[in-house]
């Protein structure tokens, strides 16, 4: 069997037409210095020792605005998470 690398993506519903689209995720690559920071501070850690692996944690944003791929229709997001 051949493998496929899957990706961190989002999925939304178009408010005009009711399609289901996909968008992958935007990463965000920070520095080495910042990212050791934003680790600490996502995660509650101000002080002390990390975590084996915590170098490889991703953190990922949503795009401002999508259009969707059946109608055209443009809209401008929210997270589900924030409401």
């Amino acid at each position: 069997m051949r493998t496929v690398e899957v990706h961190q993506a989002w999925v939304w519903d178009c408010e005009k037409c009711g399609g289901e689209n996909f968008c992958r995720a935007i990463v965000a690559d920070p520095m080495p210095d910042e990212k050791e920071e934003l680790y600490r501070e996502l995660n509650d850690q101000p002080f002390g020792d990390l975590p084996p692996g915590w170098e490889n944690f991703q953190m990922m944003t949503r795009p401002d605005v999508v259009a969707c791929v059946y109608c055209g229709g443009c809209f401008e997001t929210t997270d589900c998470r924030e409401e």
